[in-house]
């Protein structure tokens, strides 16, 4: 009885063990069921050996009805929320399909190590006499919400979604949704070539009672590749996703874009006000800020009179991100819209992502109702294993404590009436949050060699914090025109910089308006 007795305990340590090396957990007592990542990446391995197929769209005709105020009035039942009879910390509200939303994604919860379906039905959702008369093998979830209480205390509200292609948007406490963010971009600015993955299912891990993260994967397909991504989402006044997405390459492709962050900027301090628009401003994000090989670099996002692309080259690239730091309701006056209350999303690498360049693409745009901002990583070569931590936050990174670039403006008239000021251009850069020091403040200034700079000149700023603001008169050279245009500065004292690097890249066009 004894033999058999110890024989027994021997063989449950053995079990123990043996499931704590697959799971990477070290407790003996409690065994963690095996999450949804290796499930997802065999799956991804597996359809790679396939040839690419165009997943099947959802029926026009079965969504006709869902224009945009339909699909307005298409909610989720709150009752129906996945979780909220069992009260845990974040739930799920799949969502229907309409506008541009067609094509159907397999949604799954995953719990104790098996995935279980969700599936389509129609009384999820409010005025679903709208998809009365609709076969139901026809329609199909096109992603989902996640809610958690993001105030102590407080009801649940929405605080990320996954809808469309690989795009994803959230926020955190106090913040409205404004930039979005994708899985993976395939030739990105590639005029026609280029490719949006889809993820095409996802498998979300049901939380415990008094969970503070949630885990999901999701499998992106497209011709190019197959991957899986896990997402670790914590909320809060910063929310973060640790993502791990590994990739299985069908074809080499010739642009690979990482984390792409797409945004708006329709009008700013820096460009024309359209006429007949009572907003001072309009824009999801202001700039575009890097960290990397130069030490900190603001770009101010503007509107281009034609599509433009810049590469900013990094070896050990610490972070990028594009910010909204312009705070102020006056600046936009939009009581809808409440531009001033959106997100920041910064990128952190935590895996090596070698050699390549922050990209930032912006195309013209008549409208505010389309993004026509794109940022992202352009690694030298295509990798298959990229981790990196998103974060939405208000603030700029916390370890940026360098002087910040308020504002950009741009004078292209001869508003002094001096002579031989054709061509001018005349910038005003405000800093603030400048380091204190009690050395002289310096200004560095560079530029590319078809351009000239006339002047610059320093003046204390008292109407913001630790303020000054920087005036550059530069001018092109009319011949060369054509080529790259960029002018920089910061402020420093002696050789320790008081301030991130403002980059601005000048468009032709001012040489031809000139």
């Amino acid at each position: 009885m004894l033999i058999r007795t110890l024989l027994l305990w021997w063989l449950r340590g053995l079990l123990i063990y043996t499931v704590t090396l697959m799971n990477g957990y070290a407790s003996p007592d409690t065994v963690k069921p095996v999450g949804c990542k290796a499930y997802v990446q065999e799956q991804a391995r597996l359809l790679a050996t396939k040839p690419y197929q165009v997943p099947a769209a959802i029926d026009e005709t079965a969504v006709r009805k869902l224009d945009y105020d339909g699909y307005r009035h298409l909610r989720f039942r709150p009752e129906k929320t996945v979780w909220r009879q069992e009260q845990l910390p974040f739930q799920l509200e799949p969502l229907p399909p309409g506008l541009s939303f067609r094509r159907p994604v397999s949604l799954y919860t995953w719990e104790q190590g098996e995935a279980k379906v969700l599936p389509f039905q129609t009384d999820y959702f409010e005025s679903a006499e709208l998809l009365a008369g609709v076969d139901k093998t026809e329609l199909g979830f096109t992603g989902f919400r996640i809610l958690y209480p993001l105030k102590k205390d407080e009801f649940h509200s929405e605080f990320f979604v996954f809808q469309g292609a690989s795009y994803f948007r959230s926020r955190s406490i106090d913040q409205v949704y404004g930039l979005s963010v994708r899985g993976l971009g395939i030739n990105t600015d590639l005029e026609g070539q280029e490719e949006f993955p889809d993820y095409r299912a996802f498998w979300i891990e049901k939380p415990t009672i008094n969970a503070s993260t949630l885990t999901l994967c999701a499998l992106l397909d497209s011709p190019s590749v197959t991957g899986m991504s896990e997402f670790i989402i914590k909320p809060g006044h910063e929310t973060t996703a640790d993502v791990d997405t590994v990739l299985y390459w069908r074809n080499a492709p010739l642009n690979v874009a990482v984390s792409p962050l797409t945004s708006m900027y329709f009008h700013g301090e820096n460009s024309k006000h359209p006429m007949g628009d009572y907003r001072p401003e309009v824009h999801d994000s202001d700039g575009l800020l890097i960290d990397g090989n130069m030490g900190l670099e603001w770009h101010p996002l503007y509107q281009p009179a034609h599509f433009t692309a810049h590469s900013i080259a990094s070896r050990h690239l610490r972070g990028f991100g594009l910010l909204q730091r312009d705070r102020n309701f006056d600046h936009y006056q939009d009581l809808e819209a409440h531009y001033q209350e959106r997100t920041n999303v910064w990128v952190t690498p935590l895996n090596d992502w070698g050699a390549g360049a922050v990209r930032l693409v912006h195309f013209p745009t008549q409208s505010d109702v389309l993004d026509n901002v794109v940022a992202y990583w352009q690694p030298e070569q295509p990798q298959t294993h990229w981790q990196y931590r998103l974060t939405w936050l208000q603030q700029d990174p916390p370890q940026h404590q360098l002087g910040k670039v308020h504002a950009t403006r741009i004078a292209t008239k001869n508003v002094d009436s001096l002579p031989n000021q054709e061509g001018v251009l005349r910038f005003f850069i405000d800093f603030k949050d400048i380091l204190p020091t009690t050395e002289p403040i310096e200004i560095e200034i560079g530029q590319s060699d078809n351009l000239l700079i006339q002047s610059s000149q320093l003046l204390k700023n008292p109407y913001l914090k630790h303020g000054q603001r920087l005036v550059i008169v530069t001018k092109p050279i009319p011949e060369r025109c054509q080529e790259p245009m960029v002018v920089f500065a910061r402020l420093k004292a002696g050789a320790q910089p008081l301030s991130e690097m403002w980059v601005y890249p000048i468009s032709s066009e001012y040489c031809q308006r000139n």
